[in-house]
């Protein structure tokens, strides 16, 4: 799972959660959403569409307006 936040400058905080069993957390930072990779791009996009806190089952959660919950 990822939890993508939209920074006021632009840029994106990406953090990635590994398995509930002891599964590591990592985070990357990008300097604009253009930098992400299309596939997260793309959800982020869709997720931009949908009212806090609804989202799509398979795609994720918009937490509000600058937080996402992003499924594998």
């Amino acid at each position: 799972m990822y939890q993508i936040e939209l920074n006021d400058d632009g840029s994106v905080e990406l953090k990635v959660f590994g398995s509930f069993k002891g599964g590591n957390t990592s985070k990357t930072v990008y300097a604009s959403e253009a930098n992400m990779p299309d596939e997260l791009r793309s959800k982020v996009s869709a997720l931009k569409m949908v009212t806090p806190p609804d989202g799509y089952e398979d795609i994720g959660q918009r937490v509000n307006e600058t937080v996402f919950w992003v499924f594998e």
